[in-house]
């Protein structure tokens, strides 16, 4: 098992969320952000 801490948001930054997608039977842990209008996931390696 691997750990991961979860990354600090910077300002300007609002965390919505964290979660764990599936790519290829491999999961990648990920951020879903608000920076101003715009709305990303950020993938966690």
């Amino acid at each position: 098992m691997r750990e991961r801490f979860l990354p600090v948001v910077d300002s300007g930054r609002k965390c919505l969320g964290y979660g764990i997608m599936n790519e290829h039977n491999k999961f990648n842990p990920f951020i879903f952000i608000k920076e101003g209008k715009d709305h990303k996931i950020l993938k966690l390696h």
